[in-house]
């Protein structure tokens, strides 16, 4: 036996009671926790007492804090997802079957180089690369990516602080060609998510294409739910 609140009632005055049929449903309040899935190429890195932010739909102008209390062994054949649990910090006006986003942080960088998503082109060869200006003509660059998060993207090899990179119009640029230059510098900067590999344009390739635009790992929608 333990305290709770009546949520649900399964029979009504003058109904039969048969045997192992439920009554009533008992939810210990306090014992609610934030049941959410992690796509299976980040499944590994999550781990318990890691913190997350949650945002709830119901109270959507205020952000709390949590952490991950289970981490289930394994993962879901149908969804490829792991499960994962989480408490927060203040439960305080949570329900059962709440919808909750999730922002969990799970790779960091700091002093590292970023550039724009849009700066960085798929080669016809799958290969990423971005244009860099030398001398007011478009050099072609193998670059490796680190994390991605709104709009940019880690430069983990490739790119040095300082050279400018083509960020607009670099669709039809080809090796060579005379480029009018503006502001279009690799920066500094840190945010989470995950790595590709890298590999050299060639000459002579039709134009790169754009990148399609990538998932934010890292983030993801739940319930709550019981322990």
């Amino acid at each position: 036996p333990f305290d709770g609140v009546i949520t649900e009632v399964f029979a009504r005055p003058g109904d039969t009671a048969a045997a192992r049929n439920p009554l009533l449903e008992l939810v210990d309040m306090t014992s609610l926790v934030l049941r959410f899935a992690v796509p299976e190429s980040q499944a590994a890195k999550v781990e318990v007492d890691m913190p997350l932010t949650v945002r709830l739909d119901a109270m959507p102008d205020a952000s709390r804090s949590a952490q991950i209390v289970r981490v289930y062994p394994k993962l879901d054949p149908s969804t490829r997802t792991r499960t994962v649990e989480a408490a927060l910090d203040d439960p305080a006006n949570l329900a059962p079957n709440m919808f909750a986003r999730v922002r969990l942080t799970l790779e960091q960088a700091e002093d590292v180089i970023v550039l724009p998503t849009d700066a960085v082109l798929l080669a016809p060869s799958g290969e990423e690369i971005v244009y860099i200006i030398e001398d007011g003509r478009a050099e072609r660059r193998p670059v490796t990516l680190g994390i991605e998060e709104g709009g940019r993207v880690e430069i983990a090899s490739g790119v040095e602080a300082g050279e400018q990179v083509v960020v607009e119009g670099n669709e039809q640029l080809e090796p060579g060609m005379a480029v009018r230059t503006g502001e279009g510098e690799g920066q500094r900067g840190d945010g989470p998510a995950g790595r590709r590999g890298d590999g050299e344009g060639q000459r002579g390739e039709p134009p790169a294409g754009r990148r399609g635009d990538g998932a934010r790992p890292g983030e993801g929608s739940g319930g709550g739910g019981q322990q």
